[in-house]
């Protein structure tokens, strides 16, 4: 099984918003649960989704850069793991087309 992302070096769809949507969904919902918990034992669990969410999104980038394909280096240099950070930064474009919001109904 091929996990080293898009086969392709052209970011689309959800990719140009985060190179890693999953783990920033795991992140987000850690920090929501943890803003709305206010106990210490809560936010020892909660918090642990986003540091998970991010330990896990840079070990992805740098285990494909090291040993995947050529293309991933250029799809990782026009996207970025931070939401909306490519868009702002000029490195890519938001196509409201592109997204499939039925996507996660399936």
């Amino acid at each position: 099984m091929d996990n080293s992302g898009p086969s392709t070096a052209q970011a689309r769809g959800i990719h140009r918003v985060t190179r890693h949507p999953v783990n920033v969904a795991f992140g987000l919902m850690g920090v929501a649960h943890a803003v709305s918990n206010p106990t210490s034992v809560d936010w020892a669990f909660w918090l642990g989704f986003p540091i998970f969410a991010l330990v896990g999104a840079l070990h992805q980038d740098a285990r494909v850069l090291a040993s995947g394909p050529d293309d991933f280096r250029s799809f990782h240099a026009e996207t970025s793991l931070v939401p909306f950070a490519a868009i702002l930064g000029g490195r890519q474009r938001f196509e409201w087309r592109e997204l499939s919001w039925a996507a996660g109904l399936v």
